[in-house]
């Protein structure tokens, strides 16, 4: 495949190995700040004396911090290759993470957590544009499965792991824990990660006009610009989950933090799968079958808050996640085969996008979550519409 600029994709070498995992761990960082956490939500507020709509505010503040994070650290990794940022990002990711931990208050948390996003946002994003520096066609699809396949692991482990860490441990010894992530994937980037972006590949415009000029070139294509909608409502209706569901299933259903943590890496599960196993018909298929599962675990959802019951809701989060496993490695694929030169841009640009549906999703979860389920299932089902929408325009245009 050539650019615009006649350079030819994708550049030699593939992934394998060591790399794929490294990458799919970068990936990660934002799954593994999260869920690794998530099981603490409720004993963080206590101990900083704020509410659950409170504790809440650190999952919202986290999701801008990804999301505006993403659109810095793509256009700089266009202009100056993909290590450097990459591993500043590291960094800042990690030295947040240790100042997360001796948080006095929940402002300061916050404050600390947008910080700790912003760094490890840099993980999400250049990984996706290493893969695609590399790779192309199906194979890059496949990549981006098996990346979120990888990915996926994170909300299978990674509160079962929190869960432990809370039994020897506080909340604080979570970000403890993840000033050691930070530090071993930063290690494992600087000695295995090679650069992927060549030299007279680059942007070599500056970071701001360079930014400017290849969002506008992006945001010019509807069907681009299509997908990553998509992809921001699905996971919009994702993070709706995320954020409420520790609360709905511990608070008002009554399960223990280990339950809750087996619960959720079922639902890893489920993510994993779709993720990694459905294959059939072409990406914009691939999507409308997730949207379809969507809206059945938007039912489900309404049947529990309906019924009060736990079951429904249990199996309606399984099916969302199912749903959002199918959508997500096509609409990735799909949003970077179409600009592998500004590659870096194109999936700031889709992470962005993303995790902002995240933050408006968390951040209308959380003003409702001592009353019930009642807003967790307004705000699924209104991404779950906006996803089905979008999921008929792209499989019109294909």
């Amino acid at each position: 495949m050539r650019s615009s600029d006649g350079d030819t994709f994708p550049a030699e070498g593939g992934i394998r190995g060591r790399l794929l995992v490294i990458l799919g761990a970068l990936s990660a960082f934002a799954p593994i700040s999260t869920d690794l956490y998530l099981p603490a939500l409720p004993d963080a507020a206590d101990d900083l004396g704020t509410s659950a709509s409170g504790i809440q505010i650190t999952l919202v503040v986290s999701m801008i911090g990804l999301g505006l994070g993403q659109l810095l650290m793509g256009p700089l990794s266009d202009r100056y290759g993909r290590r450097g940022p990459l591993l500043v990002g590291i960094v800042l990711f990690t030295v947040a993470s240790l100042v997360c931990a001796i948080a006095p208050n929940v402002a300061f948390l916050a404050v600390f957590r947008f910080l700790q996003a912003l760094g490890g946002s840099s993980g999400v994003v250049i990984a996706r544009a290493i893969v695609r520096d590399r790779l192309d066609g199906p194979r890059l699809v496949e990549l981006f499965g098996v990346l979120t396949v990888v990915v996926s692991v994170a909300p299978i482990v990674a509160p079962v792991l929190g869960s432990a860490i809370l039994t020897v441990g506080s909340w604080r010894t979570i970000f403890f824990a993840l000033v050691v992530i930070g530090g071993l994937l930063g290690a494992a980037t600087f000695a295995w990660v090679p650069e992927s972006l060549a030299a007279h590949r680059r942007n070599t415009d500056g970071v701001v006009t360079g930014a400017f000029r290849s969002y506008g070139i992006l945001l010019r294509d509807g069907r681009y610009v299509a997908v990553i909608a998509t992809s921001a409502a699905a996971f919009g209706a994702f993070f709706g989950y995320i954020t409420g569901s520790p609360f709905a299933l511990q608070k008002v259903h009554g399960l223990s933090p280990v339950l809750f943590s087996v619960a959720f890496g079922i639902n890893g599960l489920c993510l994993m799968g779709a993720a990694r196993w459905m294959r059939y018909g072409n990406p914009q298929r691939r999507i409308a079958i997730g949207a379809g599962l969507m809206v059945v675990a938007t039912l489900g959802l309404v049947i529990a808050a309906v019924t009060d019951q736990l079951a429904p809701i249990l199996v309606a989060f399984a099916v969302l996640a199912t749903g959002y496993g199918t959508i997500a490695p096509n609409t990735t694929a799909l949003a970077l085969m179409r600009h592998p030169e500004r590659a870096g841009a194109a999936a700031a640009l889709l992470g962005g996008t993303q995790f902002a549906g995240g933050a408006l999703a968390g951040s209308l979860v959380g003003h409702g979550a001592e009353s019930g389920i009642t807003s967790l299932v307004v705000v699924i089902a209104a991404a779950t519409a906006v996803t089905v929408v979008l999921a008929a325009v792209l499989a019109r245009s294909s």
